[in-house]
């Protein structure tokens, strides 16, 4: 397993841009990309394509490619086990589109309907994405995983052209949509357990022993509560409560509506069950210096 942070390559006049490379320099972890930070204006999903083409070029040994965002706590032990007993179904995972997806309660995926509210952040205009339901997704935040011949054909028969849209994680389940429709991939999808880590979404397991933890990934952590996560899992100690982890957790704001007439939900409620359509993939507005670095 090969992890690096990837940010986009600032101006060479950017103050900041000695520093990264000294940090690329020292640490061996950063990747600076050839793209320009942002949400809207596809330029997350831009970024998304840089780093799978660095993917391609230079870790192309590797059999699968995973994003995830950089407040997002990973298990790679149980993330492992939990792939090596998909095998069964998809022998080398080659076929398998992986990641924390919403389910309805009848077991099927979630699909979400695009926001046409023009002030909102996730506003997805008609001209980039114009049908009723977006393609089933997994959710951006906590990751998702692709294999290499999966990628390998979205640049080989540029699929991403003409589908580069707002959403990032919604463009990626497109893609896979076409894989899956066009490409006559017999597409696998698997749900990695793990939480977008949005109060008004789910109810989290944040105490506890690590035993009884359920996720692999959790999305939506502050850096202190990651870092003691981190230490707490690599103790192994399965006794060991994650609680002490979360007492000074303050990261947890709602996740924001679309306000476009379409189903909403109160930032103070949770839905007793899902609903097609309702956006529940989307969190509050994050900085676009912070988003995926």
């Amino acid at each position: 397993m090969t992890y690096r942070f990837s940010i986009c390559k600032p101006n060479k006049t950017d103050p900041v841009y000695p520093k990264l490379l000294k940090e690329a320099d020292t640490y061996k972890d950063l990747n600076l990309e050839d793209c320009v930070e942002g949400y809207h204006h596809s330029l997350l999903i831009k970024k998304v394509l840089a780093t799978m083409d660095t993917y391609m070029k230079d870790f192309s040994d590797h059999e699968l490619y995973m994003k995830i965002d950089d407040d997002t706590f990973i298990i790679p032990n149980r993330l492992c086990e939990f792939m090596s007993s998909q095998q069964n179904y998809d022998p080398g995972l080659q076929n398998s589109y992986m990641g924390v997806f919403i389910q309805e309660p009848d077991g099927s995926f979630h699909q979400s309907k695009p926001c046409r509210d023009e002030f909102s952040s996730w506003f997805e205009p008609p001209g980039k994405f114009d049908d009723t339901f977006y393609p089933v997704a997994a959710q951006g935040g906590p990751g998702y995983i692709l294999s290499r011949s999966m990628v390998q054909k979205i640049f080989e028969n540029k699929i991403y052209e003409n589908r580069m849209l707002n959403m990032e994680d919604k463009a990626v389940g497109l893609w896979v949509d076409v894989l899956k429709k066009e490409q006559g991939m017999d597409i696998k999808y698997i749900t990695i357990p793990g939480t977008n880590g949005y109060k008004n979404i789910n109810e989290q397991v944040i105490s506890g022993p690590l035993e009884k933890y359920p996720y692999i990934l959790h999305h939506h952590l502050d850096g202190l509560t990651i870092e003691c996560l981190h230490e707490v899992a690599k103790q192994g100690d399965v006794n060991a409560d994650i609680g002490q982890c979360y007492r000074d957790y303050t990261n947890q704001d709602p996740i924001t509506e679309c306000n476009d007439g379409e189903e909403r939900w109160a930032d103070d409620t949770r839905p007793k069950q899902l609903s097609k359509g309702a956006d529940l993939n989307k969190a509050s507005y994050d900085l676009a210096a912070n988003v995926n670095d």
